[in-house]
């Protein structure tokens, strides 16, 4: 029932983009229409992802077996498609290389965004870590009054050196509360 539900959303979305071709004097298919609707559907919120993952993963699976019969079509009209195939070639080939150059670059520029972003909430922290820390004093009061752990009063002491070694074993560690 799920993926009659996920079909039913793609298909309405499919739908209302011929609607939009049918309206619209732009030279944009249906399918590209249908495609957007969905995209700003997803952006805002009116769909969940999670309502059409599931048969939308199914399609892009499949979406090879649905060039097979374009192909067929093609090979009646192998003989034209000779005359033109070396700019064919040039003209895949160039685009393509466009295509992946274009595509690193944002890729990239979308990860240095989001590292520097990263860099700047890992420096808050480090802000606020800093001004957390406690004294080495309240680090070995806290310590020997068995409220934190030697390993927890190193981790939040301004001087780690100052609180006391962790002990060891067990035995030591019961002995000590």
């Amino acid at each position: 029932m799920k993926y009659v539900k996920q079909v039913g959303i793609i298909w309405g979305f499919t739908m209302a983009g011929e609607v939009l071709h049918a309206i619209l004097p732009l030279p944009v298919p249906s399918g590209v229409y249908g495609l957007f609707l969905l995209l700003g559907a997803l952006m805002a919120g009116w769909v969940r992802l999670e309502s059409v993952e599931g048969t939308g993963n199914f399609l892009m699976d499949t979406m090879t077996l649905m060039f097979i019969p374009a192909m067929v079509g093609l090979m009646e009209y192998a003989a034209q498609i000779k005359e033109v195939f070396v700019p064919f070639m040039i003209v895949i080939a160039v685009s393509t290389v466009a295509v992946m150059v274009v595509t690193g670059r944002v890729a990239q520029t979308v990860i240095d965004l989001q590292e520097r972003g990263r860099g700047k909430r890992a420096e808050e922290r480090r802000g606020n870590a800093v001004e957390s820390r406690v004294s080495a004093e309240e680090c070995r009061e806290n310590a020997a009054e068995g409220r934190v752990s030697a390993a927890e009063c190193r981790e939040n002491a301004a001087d780690p050196l100052d609180c006391p070694a962790p002990l060891e074993s067990e035995e030591e560690q019961t002995n000590a509360r």
